[in-house]
């Protein structure tokens, strides 16, 4: 199964590929506080809970502002030293679909075994 930190990567990912206004993922809290962050950064526009539906509505920036760049952000201070976590980053821009998402997945990995 797909960590739920991943899924939001991934989606947001898609979307902006697709040129896409909007997306869905689903309700929790580590999605609510990655969309603030990215509200923050300026990757989103803005966010609605559907709690209803148990989903997170995101408005995408049209500045189209690429998921590695938010990420780099959240380390801006004091970078990553893992190269492991370095090689993902560098895998989120790979021109192979494939690779990008092993690379989202494997982002999520590390988020929850830390």
């Amino acid at each position: 199964m797909e960590p739920k930190i991943a899924t939001i990567f991934n989606r947001i990912r898609e979307a902006q590929i697709a040129q896409q206004s909007n997306v869905t993922v689903p309700l929790s809290q580590i999605n609510l506080s990655i969309a603030t962050l990215m509200k923050e950064s300026g990757v989103i526009l803005n966010f609605q809970e559907d709690e209803a539906n148990k989903h997170l509505n995101i408005f995408l920036n049209s500045e189209n502002k690429r998921i590695k760049e938010f990420i780099n952000q959240l380390w801006q201070d004091q970078p990553p030293k893992e190269p492991e976590l370095i090689e993902l980053l560098q895998d989120l821009e790979n021109e192979d679909p494939a690779v990008r998402i092993k690379a989202v997945i494997g982002l999520g990995e590390l988020y929850y075994d830390n």
